[in-house]
């Protein structure tokens, strides 16, 4: 059951190997359906027993506050927002609509935490504080001060009402978040161990806060089981990526042309970054959203260097929105809009934008959803993370670790002892 379909536009003229491409698909298949076999969160994707205890925890949690602060970096909020977009998070129009507001700390910077809390109503604020290790420095800073402002707000006790903590048990050495957990009572989910933060969307990390959207979860799931149970689409992306990248053609620009999509494409990239950037090989990943990207990128990838590989995502939107009205303005030269919608002109462009991209001999890989819910938001995610890791296969690196950032760690962490001195 596909939910979407995927063409390259203009094949004939790219001068494509196909029996390469084929190997590729051959060799990305079968490492694929190797982790399939190893990895746990094919099996956490699929599985529904969890979502009666997600559901119930994000209904408790939610009740009776106002704003709600999600704390953590990375794959700990990035899939999250994407599914929380889905709700209407973070798009124009969407802002009263919700029955909270919800703030998503994914990032330091010296005035923003502070700007939030003086905003924040204290006695109707909980917080949402993911972290898999318990010790990630930015959602420790983060939490502390946090904490620190809601003990001082509504005392110790208000701890265990409104906050919620997902993180691993202890192992040998003790997680610091869980024993603040336990110190105060508050309500711990296990993040699961054998699920790194950036293949975590479609866990607890990210279903929670998808149940305090009342998004569907059933459907989430049912959306990433059907691609397990025919991953062609994302073994054919990643063959694809790969072959291209092979052509020179390493920066894969992923074009989506719905608002609801622009924080699923910030997810993409840290996915596809984190995941393919090894040993001196990888395939730079650019989110790009339109049509307000044919005004900003467009012109790059048509008449700059010719080292893309762009996949459209889109949705007929044909006669969807706001009927337009050019008889306001002057003259006659948008007649051609008159008794159109919004949707019309949205579904044009990207098939415009995309087809004179393909005309250039640029290679584009156009996906069409047949509709944008939970059950295809879930499929999206599981193929990319299917793609994510055939495409790592293929380039034989592992997808699931990230070796190079520990450098950078170990320097900040001495740096700051230095400012002690």
């Amino acid at each position: 059951m596909n939910l979407f379909s995927a063409k390259i536009l203009k094949p004939e003229l790219l001068n494509l190997d196909m029996a390469k491409i084929d190997l590729l698909k051959a060799k990305a298949q079968a490492g694929l359906k190797q982790k399939m076999s190893e990895m746990a969160f094919f099996q956490v994707a699929a599985d529904h027993s969890d979502i009666a205890v997600i559901e119930q925890l994000a209904a408790k949690f939610k009740s009776g506050l106002t704003d709600i602060v999600h704390i953590g970096c990375g794959g700990s909020s990035l899939g999250a927002q994407a599914l929380a977009q889905l709700a209407g998070y973070g798009c124009v129009g969407s802002a009263k609509k919700q029955k909270f507001n919800i703030h998503f700390l994914d990032n330091l910077d010296a005035m923003s935490l502070s700007g939030l809390l003086e905003t924040l109503p204290a006695e109707t604020t909980g917080a949402l504080i993911i972290s898999k290790s318990g010790t990630t420095l930015e959602t420790i800073a983060l939490a502390s001060v946090y904490l620190d402002w809601a003990i001082t707000a509504q005392g110790e006790g208000g701890l265990a009402e409104h906050n919620v903590i997902i993180t691993e048990p202890h192992k040998s050495a003790k997680n610091p978040i869980r024993q603040l957990a336990e110190k105060y009572s508050i309500p711990v989910m296990d993040h699961h161990e054998g699920i790194g933060g950036r293949f975590s969307v479609l866990s607890n990390v990210g279903l929670f806060v998808a149940a305090l959207f009342g998004l569907d979860l059933m459907q989430i799931k049912q959306g990433a089981k059907s691609v397990i149970d025919e991953p062609n689409l994302a073994v054919e992306g990643a063959a694809l990526s790969v072959y291209f990248g092979e052509q020179g053609q390493d920066e894969n620009v992923i074009w989506a042309y719905m608002d609801r999509l622009k924080l699923f494409t910030a997810w993409y990239v840290q996915l596809w970054a984190e995941s393919l950037g090894k040993d001196g090989k990888g395939l730079t990943p650019i989110a790009s959203i339109g049509p307000v990207d044919q005004h900003s990128q467009q012109q790059l990838f048509l008449d700059g260097p010719k080292n893309k590989f762009i996949t459209f995502i889109t949705q007929n939107q044909a006669g969807q929105g706001n009927l337009l009205k050019p008889d306001i303005f002057m003259g006659n030269q948008f007649d051609y809009i008159q008794g159109r919608s919004i949707g019309d002109i949205v579904t044009a462009q990207q098939l415009a934008t995309a087809t004179t991209l393909a005309d250039k001999a640029i290679p584009v890989r156009y996906i069409e959803l047949k509709i944008l819910d939970e059950k295809t938001l879930g499929a999206l995610l599981m193929h990319y993370m299917c793609e994510t890791i055939a495409a790592a296969e293929l380039l034989n690196v592992d997808a699931f670790n990230q070796p190079a950032v520990e450098q950078s760690k170990n320097l900040t962490r001495e740096y700051i002892q230095a400012m002690q001195k």
